[in-house]
């Protein structure tokens, strides 16, 4: 996994990007099966415009609605009770709440087919600042690489 690097970035811009990383966990909601194939995928996220990340996962059958469909990172707890994955759409409704109890309003819409998934997202920080971004993932190969090989 490739660590993001913000030293481009001015702190308010790296602190706006933080609900837009995926570094998904899971969701109160449940979905029905996708179809979206295992792999070896390209994951990215953007705000606005600025790339913040981009990352390569090999994702088994079972860690395809968990990594794709659930975006947050390890910093916050994240729920969805609107959550409605199916047909080749995606609609997320949600708050991220972070160690001291603060929350983030995420909202999320997209579509997806066995080997892409695009998602725009509108997050409200703790802060009260609205912020646009994206993310995309798209699936490279069928197989992942040997351990210690995969892209960075």
């Amino acid at each position: 996994m490739n660590r993001v690097r913000f030293r481009a970035l001015p702190l308010a811009a790296t602190a706006l990007a933080l609900p837009l990383i995926a570094g998904p966990v899971a969701s109160q909601a449940q979905t029905k099966p996708t179809g979206v194939l295992p792999g070896y995928w390209e994951y990215q996220a953007r705000v606005a415009i600025i790339p913040v990340s981009k990352e390569y996962k090999c994702l088994k059958a079972d860690e395809i609605e968990k990594f794709l469909f659930n975006p947050c990172t390890r910093h916050y707890k994240c729920t969805y009770p609107v959550k409605e994955v199916g047909d080749g759409k995606v609609k997320l409704d949600g708050t991220w709440t972070d160690k001291k109890g603060r929350e983030a309003k995420v909202k999320a819409d997209g579509t997806y087919t066995p080997t892409l998934v695009k998602l725009k997202a509108n997050v409200k920080t703790i802060h009260g600042l609205g912020v646009a971004g994206s993310i995309t993932a798209k699936r490279i190969s069928d197989t992942c690489p040997p351990p210690g090989t995969e892209k960075k």
